[in-house]
């Protein structure tokens, strides 16, 4: 394949079937490499252990069950050979009826991000699952694409070979793309693009080993396994060229907040871009469950990945202390998750280095004021990740600066306005996608945190209300009011920030608007309406209840309020940055930055 159609490849991967989440800096053990670059896990960000399925009966490792007795127990109910692992292309097995043992998939592969990048002896949690229905199961085989789902294979009652027929489902985009495992003829890779194997040879197989492990046998020469966008029938970057599944060695426990301890809802708030930036009205955050067990504090709801990420502290007075490199599960059963902490190092590149591994952090706890922040301002805490459990390969996947906690249980009010309001109208290419783009703030004009479950947006087009229907976007039902967090194929709702974008094909309007909205307590509390001229690219706002406007002309103020950069209410301007709010006699109201020397 030409470096150029690699290149336009990559992108693709990206932008279209990927939806990556954005930046990702690596680190080494000694410090931080600001680092682009895309991740494939997008796909399937989401930090699991491998908790079995109701419905199985769990195995435990050892001692290990006599794998031969259990599929000569289940050779009278063996099926017929399959054409599919699924029934249908597009359908994912994810549940399954039989006894699940854990295990450790061990796998070589390699990706491509910019080159060819290989990895070997790579450890993800899996399971192999004895069906009920006579066939096996393995639980997250392709360790670049994990999804909770299971690839099905066949057992030879006589030789205990297991082969599984390709291609077998693994993830389903709401039914309309769909990623296959097959396998794939190398065809001169990197240069030429690799194209999948004849139906008749596209299988693996397995040997079960007297130790209890399982070991894929050797591919044919110059094939790999990979994952197959559909339904272009396109091989998706990644690849797995051996595997065997052993016995669980990581026994670690993920923290979570202990049953029937309640904690307080506190907010997070940064901005929407992800780092600091004093230019920009804060508009983006966390809420975050701060719960107490006795002296044990737990932190859940920082993570931009799963809301369920959990770490803890341990309360010592007015302060808590917070252990250093905290294990919090396997991101995408590939990358160890941990809390780490860093520091400013001017001669470290990026600026910050990692703390050393018996540093904790220091929060200040003011619990009749509702405020933890930490207690030395320097100290940064990261979510990490770690692949394959390399101390020297980690990389930054959110980073906390000046980390503060206000407690609020209260998430009513109406969201700050759409900013960066752009629309494209793609060009003059056959199949141009025209693109709506947007920011919505997650923070009301006095500072309040909003909750995004409880947001949805309206679009308009010459300031009528444009339903998003299936034929304009290819989702399963029309939405008016679309959910903050929707996204499909051509709605994309970024997790790391307050992007949004919208794609179609539908021409000749003069203008298009977003306006945004909050349900809290069964009260409706309604943002203002973004117009975008479409001609001349000028942003007008109407309507709702809040603003971030310059003052009106001649209009009287009534109330006036500061805030500082976290959306606490101060009596009087700070120095460096403070919000000023400005209630009007006409109702109006206008949110300014002011700098105070």
């Amino acid at each position: 394949m030409a470096w150029k159609y690699r290149l336009l490849f990559v992108y693709m991967l990206e932008n279209a079937m990927l939806q990556c989440i954005g930046y990702i800096y690596k680190l080494n053990h000694k410090n931080i490499r600001m680092k682009k670059t895309f991740t494939v896990l997008s796909l399937g960000m989401a930090l699991c252990a491998s908790a079995a399925p109701a419905n199985h009966e769990v195995l435990r490792a050892a001692p290990l069950p006599d794998f031969k007795s259990i599929i000569k127990e289940k050779c009278a109910s063996m099926k017929s050979p399959l054409t599919r692992g699924a029934e249908e292309p597009g359908e994912v097995i994810y549940e399954v009826d039989g006894a699940a043992m854990p295990m450790d998939l061990v796998s070589d592969g390699f990706y491509i991000y910019a080159d060819v990048e290989y990895y070997s002896d790579m450890h993800t949690s899996s399971e192999l699952v004895f069906g009920n229905d006579g066939y096996v199961y393995i639980k997250d085989f392709f360790g670049m694409l994990p999804y909770g789902s299971y690839i099905r294979g066949e057992v030879d009652p006589e030789t205990f070979e297991m082969k599984f027929t390709l291609p077998q489902t693994l993830d389903n985009d709401e039914g309309y793309e769909w990623t296959d495992l097959s396998l794939f003829y190398d065809n001169g890779f990197p240069e030429d693009m690799p194209v999948p194997v004849e139906d008749d040879k596209n299988f693996i197989t397995f040997t079960y080993n007297d130790d209890g492990s399982l070991t894929m046998n050797p591919l044919p020469e110059g094939c790999f396994i990979g994952a197959n966008l559909q339904p272009y029938n396109m091989w998706a970057g990644m690849a797995q060229t051996s595997a065997s599944l052993v016995e669980p060695s990581d026994d670690r426990e993920i923290v979570t907040i202990p049953d029937g301890v309640t904690g307080k809802l506190y907010s997070y708030i940064t901005y929407g871009s992800g780092q600091y930036d004093p230019s920009r009205t804060p508009d983006f955050g966390y809420r975050v469950e701060v719960a107490i067990d006795g002296d044990d504090v737990y932190f859940k709801g920082l993570s931009m990945d799963d809301a369920s990420i959990c770490f803890k502290g341990k309360l010592d007075g007015d302060r808590i202390i917070v252990p250093n490199n905290q294990f919090l599960g396997v991101l995408a059963s590939v990358y160890e998750t941990s809390v780490m902490f860093g520091h400013p190092d001017a001669n470290a590149y990026g600026g910050y280095a990692l703390s050393p591994e018996d540093t904790v952090m220091v929060l200040d706890y003011d619990e009749a004021n509702g405020v933890i922040k930490v207690a030395d301002p320097d100290v940064v805490m990261f979510f990490n990740l770690t692949p394959n459990s390399n101390p020297n390969g980690i990389y930054y996947l959110q980073m906390f600066e000046n980390l503060e906690l206000t407690y609020q249980p209260d998430a009513s009010g109406a969201p700050l306005d759409p900013w960066g309001v752009s629309f494209d109208a793609g060009g003059n290419y056959d199949n141009a996608l025209a693109t709506f783009d947007f920011n919505l703030p997650l923070v009301t004009a006095d500072g309040t945190l909003l909750e995004r479950d409880n947001m949805y947006y309206n679009i308009y087009l010459d300031d009528e209300l444009w339903p998003l229907t299936p034929e304009d976007f290819g989702i399963p039902e029309t939405l008016e009011d679309v959910p903050y967090s929707y996204r499909s194929n051509l709605i994309v709702s970024s997790k790391i920030n307050i992007f949004h974008e919208l794609g179609f094909h539908v021409q000749g309007f003069d203008t298009i608007g977003v306006q945004c909205f909050n349900v809290f307590n069964g009260v409706t509390y309604a943002g203002r309406l973004a117009t975008l001229d479409v001609a001349t690219g000028e942003v007008s706002y109407t309507g709702g209840e809040t603003s971030v406007s310059g003052l009106p002309a001649g209009a009287k103020a009534v109330s006036t309020e500061y805030f500082d950069l976290s959306g606490r209410r101060i009596s009087a301007p700070a120095q460096g940055i403070s919000v000023k709010r400005v209630v009007y006699e006409d109702g109006s109201v206008s949110v300014v930055k002011e700098i105070s020397k």
